[in-house]
């Protein structure tokens, strides 16, 4: 048996066999005395502008620091030096800097709780452009990563929900009709533990016998440690295209779908997010015999950003520019009329520097016709890398016209 089959075999026994613990918090704030006795306090949390402020204000756990000048390095989970901060004695001056992307900008006012606003005005309001620049560094680092890098990242979020409409279809392939589709998982990295739930709705409209138009709605939220993202009005539009249909019941079937896609992320905690929109294509290719499909799947897609602003904060993602390639393989056994199996692998890789660069996706799943236009199917799935593990569940209910 190969190693994602085990890995996600594995993963489901333990998470039956005992509770997830949840616990810890994904950012740690290191703040040390430069002038006077040397003293050194750590902070974590999971809300990246609350720690700044605490610092800059000296409060809480570094009301110890107050009256020396200190300096304090922000890291999120095992990314190091994300954000760093300085404070004078007086209260009156801070810098902020990103060292990643070499950027600093210096703040003074007149006493400490005035200093304390321009920060959090600037890090909620004008802070998109570096903020994007940021991202873009970071998505090769971290793989919490809210917008791109990762298996649980936006990018790769809006390439599964093309790859698995249509190169490896999971009961949402109905040319004509709708659908409506739930999944949820579990995520262990760089020695946290996370949630993902997801959700879409989406349809498919027949232009010809052999030409459609597939459009869906999906989002998600995922959690780690007290830090939430959002993914929020995404959307894919594809054109389902049958290149050739075999004209028996045995024979090769073949289509392709271009199609063009976006969506906003977005996590106040961790200053990170974006709106994200491209284009993709997606080949795939059946053969039928007797009871079973053989269907190979090919992907690509390329991701651009834009900034945008939601409930009062400025999101900066412009720098964002990045492709996804995907390949995999399903087999489909269909015994009767009503009840079939499917189980397939597919391989993602990241086609510019990434914290996950790729990853496997084994997946399981049984459904039931109910009748010729209403199927249901259930499903277990995982994303395996290096050091990255997910595993969830997902169901999924289809409707023809």
């Amino acid at each position: 048996m190969s190693t994602p089959w085990v890995r996600l075999l594995t993963a489901l026994f333990i998470a039956g066999a005992s509770p997830v613990a949840f616990a810890g918090s994904f950012m740690t704030m290191t703040a040390s005395t430069t002038s006077g006795p040397p003293m050194t306090v750590t902070a974590t949390g999971s809300d990246a502008a609350a720690l700044i402020d605490d610092f800059v204000q000296q409060k809480k756990q570094f009301a110890k620091l107050i009256g020396h000048d200190s300096t304090a390095s922000l890291s999120y989970a095992t990314t190091h030096g994300v954000i760093t901060v300085t404070r004078n004695a007086a209260g009156t001056s801070t810098t902020l800097s990103f060292p990643m992307i070499r950027f600093s900008k210096t703040f003074s006012a007149t006493d400490t709780p005035t200093l304390s606003k321009a920060v959090h005005t600037y890090l909620h309001h004008q802070a998109e452009d570096a903020l994007s620049q940021l991202s873009k560094t970071l998505a090769a680092f971290s793989k919490w990563h809210v917008v791109d890098g990762n298996p649980n990242s936006a990018t790769a979020f809006l390439a599964d929900d093309a790859f698995y409409r249509w190169g490896l279809p999971q009961n949402r392939d109905v040319h004509s009709g709708m659908w409506v589709t739930g999944s949820g998982e579990t995520i262990h990295t760089e020695g946290k533990n996370g949630t993902l739930y997801a959700g879409a709705i989406g349809g498919d409209i027949p232009i010809s016998e052999s030409v459609a138009l597939s459009i869906d709605f999906s989002g998600n939220v995922r959690e780690v440690s007290g830090a939430r993202s959002l993914t929020v009005a995404a959307t894919t539009w594809g054109l389902p295209i049958d290149v050739y249909k075999s004209p028996l019941l045995d024979g090769f079937d073949w289509k392709l779908t271009p199609y063009v896609f976006g969506d906003l992320t977005g996590s106040k905690n961790l200053l990170q997010g974006g709106g994200v929109y491209g284009i993709g294509g997606v080949s795939s290719l059946t053969y039928r015999t007797g009871p079973f499909d053989f269907i190979l799947g090919n992907q690509i897609s390329y991701n651009s950003g834009i900034n945008f602003t939601i409930d009062g904060i400025h999101y900066g993602n412009s720098h964002l520019n990045s492709g996804i390639l995907k390949n995999g393989l399903q087999v489909v056994w269909s015994p009767g009329e009503n009840f079939f199996v499917d189980g397939g692998i597919a391989y993602t890789n990241f086609l510019q520097d990434a914290a996950v660069k790729n990853y496997w996706t084994p997946s399981v799943g049984v459904g039931w016709h109910f009748n010729e236009a209403t199927t249901l199917r259930v499903g277990l799935h995982g994303d395996y890398a290096n050091g990255y593990g997910a595993t969830g569940g997902d169901i999924s209910l289809s409707v023809a016209f």
